[in-house]
């Protein structure tokens, strides 16, 4: 298209950026394309500049990335969340939790990176008073946050936390969701309350592997090998009879 004369416009441009967050040796085209912007004259258009921002954040090219945030003349929700999870795929969650203190207007993703960044680096007990402040706005967590803060519970041993959650997840009704399933009985497992692990396996959909791997390995973690192997034999005979079907 370029060979041809044609000069791409701020969609053109924006899908390209997409596409090369998406590929290899990505470092060396970022500031490539963000010199290509420049020259176009598209760097204003929100959808472009954050594209930017996010192919710098794959880059590991964070200071960068902050950098053409802060110089974009206009940033929508989508934008500040764009860096905020650049900040949270590095580590950096300090950095992050004041960019996120920043964000006009926070949704859900806003509140879910954030807390799944303080989950990630073992700060589970921050990421859960955030979820708190979350529910106090009004807002709904997402399937996502709601797996997350289970396995927040599991990690720091939060029994009566995870149960709240897991009431939550049956109010909204995404206990129907398979990984919501397998990570209700992991965090049971994980707080060693193995009936209520087995009991959640037993009211749910059977035909999901990832089910029945959370039920085994809880049990041998739990140092219910016997009960593992049982639950193994009912896997391959269940799933092979499904598989036929």
């Amino acid at each position: 298209m370029r060979f041809s004369g044609v000069i791409p416009g701020e969609v053109t441009m924006a899908t390209v950026i997409s596409a090369y967050a998406r590929v290899d040796g990505v470092r060396r085209s970022s500031k490539f394309l963000h010199g290509l912007v420049l020259k176009l004259g598209l760097h204003a258009p929100v959808i472009v500049a954050t594209n930017l921002v996010h192919l710098y954040c794959m880059s590991s090219c964070l200071g960068l990335a902050r950098i053409l945030f802060d110089e974009m003349i206009e940033k929508n929700v989508v934008s500040w969340n764009v860096m905020l999870n650049g900040y949270v795929k590095g580590g950096l969650v300090d950095s992050a939790r004041e960019l996120f203190e920043g964000i006009p207007g926070k949704d859900v993703v806003s509140w879910g990176t954030i807390i799944d960044g303080y989950v990630q680096v073992g700060r589970v007990r921050e990421g859960l008073a955030l979820y708190c402040d979350m529910r106090h706005t009004g807002l709904y967590p997402n399937e996502v946050m709601i797996v997350d803060n289970f396995s927040a519970c599991g990690q720091d041993a939060k029994f009566i936390e995870g149960q709240q959650f897991h009431a939550l997840a049956l109010k909204i009704g995404f206990k129907r969701y398979d990984f919501v399933q397998a990570t209700l009985v992991h965090f049971y497992a994980t707080c060693r309350e193995v009936e209520l692990a087995c009991l959640q396996f037993e009211e749910g959909n059977k035909d999901h592997v990832a089910c029945w791997n959370a039920l085994i390995a809880g049990l041998i973690r739990n140092r219910m090998v016997n009960d593992a192997s049982i639950y193994l034999m009912r896997c391959q005979n269940e799933m092979f009879s499904l598989g036929a079907l």
